[in-house]
């Protein structure tokens, strides 16, 4: 592995963390809070966070554990 430098890994790390970076947090946990009984600001992203599908969380659990790795990088 190149250690998060310029090689093949280092530039996926980037892409990832800018990505994570993108991703708007009170949309990301709307389903967690509207479970929750506590107010969900603004709206829920689509697909699998969408608010009728049975797997919404999953994307959010997979970024989350997926997030330390990249912001440690750095």
């Amino acid at each position: 592995m190149d250690g998060g430098g310029d090689g093949v890994y280092g530039r996926a790390q980037q892409t990832n963390l800018e990505y994570l970076l993108l991703l708007e947090v009170d949309r990301l946990v709307w389903s967690f809070r509207t479970q929750a009984g506590l107010p969900a600001l603004g709206k829920p992203y689509g697909g699998w966070e969408g608010p009728d599908v049975e797997l919404r969380g999953h994307f959010v659990g997979e970024k989350n554990h997926n997030a330390p790795t990249p912001l440690a990088a750095n």
